[in-house]
């Protein structure tokens, strides 16, 4: 087995995200998996993860696991771990293609983060990790949450229980799949399909894939006026 930082994401060219655009889907979708790699095999754990700043070019991402977990147990300095986070997906039918012909696919965003796991073990660094993860998730709403309103004591309790960790980023790349390699043509067809089916991730699929389709529709229609 290759080690964790030596493969890379398989990412076509058509569906690559620039790093603003994966900065931007890890914020609004932070829900992922930890994966590292010990003496003892490889480790897996759902979880969230939030930038350690607000910074544009930060390089950093914190989050915690149960204190209990093998995981966190076998959490070393600087071991090498991967973030997977996966945005909506949804199965295409050749059935929606009319122009050509094709095979089923599966559209989808996904993110892979590979950097060095620094373990947070002071209960005081702890507790500012825990604060941040929820003033991330709190912000926007009407009335958030902090931890302050928390039950006397509860929190202090928590903290012996959890360990969190710092993920420094080395290399994040990020994969958009939404049938670029099609026509507008058949992107319109596919999109029809998505919406016909109801299903959550493909409604969310054809949203983006709209959104794409508009885009490119705006910039063929500027680039026509601009040749005039």
């Amino acid at each position: 087995m290759e080690p964790l930082d030596s493969q890379q994401m398989h990412i076509p060219h058509a569906y690559e995200m620039d790093s603003r655009q994966v900065r931007s889907f890890v914020v609004k979708n932070p829900f992922g998996h930890l994966i590292t790699e010990s003496l003892s095999g490889l480790r897996v754990t759902a979880t969230p993860f939030i930038f350690e700043t607000d910074a544009d070019l930060e390089m950093t991402l914190v989050g915690h696991i149960a204190g209990r977990n093998r995981q966190a147990l076998e959490m070393s300095e600087n071991m090498k771990a991967v973030a997977l986070l996966t945005g909506p997906d949804a199965y295409v039918s050749p059935r929606w293609y009319r122009v050509k012909p094709d095979l089923p696919t599966w559209n989808y965003v996904a993110v892979q983060i590979r950097g060095v796991l620094i373990p947070v073990d002071d209960l005081k660094e702890r507790q500012n990790i825990l604060a941040r993860t929820i003033t991330c998730m709190e912000r926007g709403r009407a009335e958030p949450w902090s931890m302050d309103e928390a039950t006397s004591g509860h929190v202090e309790r928590l903290l012996p229980h959890i360990r969190a960790f710092r993920l420094r980023i080395e290399r994040m790349e990020g994969a958009r799949k939404l049938s670029q390699n099609k026509p507008l043509e058949e992107r319109l067809n596919v999109i029809g399909g998505l919406q016909q089916t109801g299903e959550a991730g493909a409604l969310c699929i054809a949203s983006l894939m709209q959104r794409d389709a508009e885009r490119e529709k705006a910039e063929t229609m500027e680039a026509t006026h601009a040749n005039r």
